[in-house]
């Protein structure tokens, strides 16, 4: 008897589904897919549509706003206003439209390199980033105060305004040479907390049990579906990451800010901070509303240019390119399968041959790899990894960490010729972890009873209609022993440390990314930035000269995106899609797959 194996990244949980009851999320949204003729047919409007916008609107108007920055003939500053979402890979749309028609977002990434390229401009003065309800993680938040400071050394001005903020707005603003926050505004400085929860009652009341099989004590991602508090394995891995990011909060902060220690954190265990306070404390200068701050620079005459219309290349461009590979979700055999309904997932065979590209591209002389991945099939992960270190052999091979690269992240990461982390990525979690539901109780509830015929020792194996005997459980976990011994020996080599020092690193434990470098898991502390610059000295690119990118895979045609955009799933209800983006996950992973997956999910706020 077979079954599906199913990760839910906002509970952290892995957990085997039987497959004798046919489960594909993916006919929710079959209920409004038309016929292919009506189909068709809305594919050929909207693209006469958006062609019909483009020559009227888009074109002459995008060559007007582009042209700003750099009809300007004198100094300015850049703003940058971050709001909402960011995402990191470059837009899959064909063309782009300009702010005038609804707004261009540029991907964070891109954002930082706009932001690298005004220290070299003599014509940019300074920068303002005006800070409004954006929802970035920590680790990216690191990324750009990494790339403000650079900005600041450079000896330009980097403003910072907020409307209101907390502990990742604070952490940014410190490197700022000025800090406004709204009048009305406040700070939320309450500090960091993990606040785990457990279902082992829930599963109790529904009458299902689970056999859980980990490698070792710290790969604990169904401890909330087998207990009711905490191990102590994980209670000593959450301590220690909530001790790194107060300390290092509180370290860079105070630094920055020319602020004490011990100031700091009675300000933080003042938590809800008014205006007033938090000037008191020194972490804001003045408050002022937004249309008092664009009046200040009006009335010096300033200009200034959103940096989305900043397109100046203030260095020499080199012929000599640096590959870009986004190896982004859970990994699993196969292509990679971009869903309507959210996310993506990474597929070996997809990835693969992107890598074959950006190797054989002649112009393409470093390759970096942007890993953000919680990682999922072993097998897949090791693909990946061969993959990557046969790279190796012909160019150089930079990984750059995430917000996450856990797991079999950290499995086809460690290939690399080097691995950049922010101090705030998750990873580690060298491990392994098969569970199994037993759902007996759940279906005598239901007044279901099942029969099994079946021919070999091992059939019943994954069977969800009884528990794993111990001789079974003994069976299993000699099978995932020799994948984790497999796992911590190529990262013992890969790191350069004995078998044991590394073994003492792994047993599932997840780092920080501080952490995480301090013990040899990672080399550098930096970012996407730091990545590319890296990869440049590696291949000889002079300093004096900023590389090409160029991205695997390349952007999609126009009719290819058309015909994703029309999907009708963009009708389905949030919730909807999202279990069926779960679904689609990891119904690749074969039933009987032993996974090396982050055991949770994680934000920082």
């Amino acid at each position: 008897m077979s079954s599906s194996t199913f990760f839910n990244p906002q509970g952290g949980s892995v957990f085997l589904l039987p497959k004798t009851v046919p489960l594909d999320f993916r006919t929710l949204s079959c209920k409004f897919t038309k016929n292919k003729e009506k189909k068709m047919k809305k594919v050929i409007l909207v693209a006469l549509a958006i062609v019909f916008c483009g020559i009227i609107f888009v074109f002459p108007l995008s060559c007007v706003r582009e042209k700003k920055a750099e009809l300007l003939g004198k100094e300015y500053y850049l703003e940058l206003t971050l709001t909402g979402e960011y995402q990191e890979k470059p837009p899959i749309f064909p063309f782009e439209m300009p702010l005038s028609l609804g707004g261009k977002k540029l991907g964070f990434n891109e954002l930082i390199l706009r932001l690298n390229r005004a220290r070299y401009d003599s014509k940019v003065k300074g920068v303002i980033v005006k800070l409004k309800a954006p929802v970035i993680s920590l680790s990216r938040i690191y990324e750009l105060k990494n790339v403000l400071r650079k900005v600041r050394e450079s000896g330009k001005d980097v403003v910072l305004y907020m409307e209101d903020g907390g502990m990742k707005e604070i952490y940014l603003a410190s490197v700022c040479s000025r800090v406004y926050l709204n009048p009305s505004g406040s700070i939320d400085l309450i500090g960091f907390r993990i606040e785990p929860i457990f279902f082992k009652g829930t599963m109790k009341k529904l009458g299902v049990s689970f056999d859980v099989i980990q490698l070792k004590e710290y790969k604990d991602a169904f401890e909330p579906f087998v207990n009711e508090t905490l191990t102590s394995a994980s209670r000593e891995v959450y301590n220690s990451i909530l001790d790194f990011l107060y300390n290092r909060f509180i370290s860079e902060v105070s630094r920055d800010r020319g602020l004490s220690a011990e100031s700091l954190k009675v300000a933080i265990d003042e938590g809800l901070l008014l205006p007033a306070q938090t000037i008191r404390f020194g972490l804001v200068d003045s408050v002022l509303y937004e249309s008092a701050l664009d009046s200040l620079f009006k009335e010096k005459g300033i200009d200034v240019v959103d940096i989305v219309n900043y397109t100046r290349h203030p260095l020499k461009q080199s012929k000599d390119k640096i590959g870009i590979l986004y190896a982004f979700g859970a990994i699993r055999t196969g292509k990679s399968s971009p869903s309507p309904y959210g996310g993506s997932s990474l597929g070996s065979h997809t990835f693969i041959e992107n890598l074959k590209d950006a190797v054989e591209n002649k112009s393409v002389k470093a390759i970096v790899v942007r890993v953000n991945s919680p990682g999922g099939s072993s097998l897949a992960s090791d693909i990946i990894w061969n993959s990557i270190r046969e790279a190796r052999k012909k160019k150089p091979v930079v990984v750059s960490m995430g917000d996450l690269a856990a797991s079999g992240g950290y499995y086809i990461s460690m290939a690399a010729d080097s691995i950049l982390a922010t101090p705030f990525t998750l990873t580690g979690s060298i491990g392994v972890i098969f569970a199994k539901p037993n759902l007996k109780g759940f279906y005598d509830k239901l007044g279901i009873n099942r029969q099994t015929l079946a021919r070999g020792k091992r059939t019943e194996i994954f069977s969800d209609y009884r528990s794993l005997s111990p001789e079974e459980k003994e069976f299993l976990y000699s099978y995932l022993k020799t994948i984790y011994d497999d796992f911590v020996r190529k990262a013992s080599e890969s790191r350069n440390l004995g078998v044991d020092s590394l073994e003492k690193l792994a047993r599932g434990r997840v780092w920080i990314g501080g952490q995480a470098r301090e013990i040899g898991l990672v080399d550098i502390e930096g970012g996407f930035l730091d990545a590319i610059e890296l990869a440049a000295r590696i291949a000889g690119i002079p300093l004096t000269e900023e590389p090409g990118l160029v991205y695997f895979p390349k952007k999609k045609g126009l009719m290819e995106f058309l015909l994703e955009i029309s999907d009708i799933s963009s009708f389905v209800p949030q919730h909807a899609r999202e279990i069926i983006y779960i679904s689609e996950q990891f119904e690749h992973f074969k039933p009987e797959e032993p996974l090396a997956l982050f055991p949770c999910f994680v934000e920082i706020k």
